[in-house]
Order: structure tokens, then C-alpha cells, then sequence
């Protein structure tokens, strides 16, 4: 996150941070972001995260960029969060995932409807088009979430 933070703020982009107290007492905060919003734990955060998103990119990474995507698609199932979920699956970062996220549907765990929550990008291009014509996901989640 560090070196995305990087690029953004030397193209003349702005930054909004959420961290945990626990990981700015440990210096994992950054420097140069000039709006940096603490929380008291990780659960917090992520509600906060959400609550600022419009969207939410996932990026190649590790264990906690998936467990805050599952979140995002849960909460988009449930109708909690209404923004584009979008998955930017380079050179197939996300392919067994995705595959999952197939399995998930063909053994009837998630709705054929849902895989209309996210979308796939391969690129960084076709993230910022995919936001650019984003049409909405359904009018009533809550009514498919059962399965």
C-alpha cells in the first residue's frame, strides 16, 4: 500500500488513510498522507473504510485484501454497501478465486445473481472504464441474499 500511496501522491493525487492505533504506534502509518483517520481496531476501520468508499478495487494481495473483498461482497449481498466491487485480476492473481467464487454458484452457495455484485478487470485501464459505466447491481439485494 505504501508504494500505491507513493504514486498516487507524486501525480498530484490526494489520500485519505484508515489505520488501526495499534498499527500507527508501530510506525506502519505514511508520512506524507495528510488526512489520516484512526481507529481503534480493525473492525472499525474496515466500517469506516466502507463507509468513505465509493468503490472498492481489489489490488493483488495478501490475507487482508481478501477478507476485506469477502466483506465488501458481503455486505453488497446483504445491501449494505452499494458501490462497485471490482477485482483487478493481473496476470491471474485472482484466478483460483475466481474459480472459487464459480464453484461457490455452480454448488448452489451463492446465486447465479450474485456474481453480478463484481466485476473483473485485467488492468488498471479497464478498472477506471469499469467505474466510469458502473450501472448499479440490483434494486433489491436483501430479496436474492437467502439462498
Amino acid at each position: 500500500m505504501g508504494k500505491l500511496a507513493d504514486a498516487v501522491l507524486e501525480n498530484g493525487g490526494r489520500i485519505t488513510g484508515v489505520i488501526p492505533s495499534f498499527m500507527k504506534d508501530e510506525g506502519w502509518d505514511h508520512s506524507a498522507v495528510s488526512e489520516m483517520i484512526i481507529t481503534s481496531d480493525m473492525g472499525e476501520r474496515k466500517k469506516r473504510m466502507f463507509a468513505l468508499a465509493d468503490a472498492v478495487v481489489a489490488l493483488p494481495g495478501g490475507v487482508g485484501t481478501l477478507e476485506e473483498l469477502t466483506e465488501a461482497m458481503t455486505l453488497k449481498q446483504l445491501g449494505l454497501y452499494n458501490g462497485p466491487i471490482i477485482i483487478l485480476n493481473t496476470l491471474n492473481f485472482y484466478k483460483s478465486f475466481i474459480d472459487f467464487l464459480e464453484h461457490m454458484v455452480s454448488g448452489n452457495f451463492l446465486r447465479y445473481e450474485h456474481k453480478g455484485m463484481w466485476e473483473i478487470a485485467e488492468t488498471a485501464e479497464e478498472v477506471l472504464v469499469l467505474l466510469g459505466k458502473n450501472e448499479g447491481w440490483h434494486q433489491d439485494p436483501r430479496s436474492i441474499a437467502r439462498i
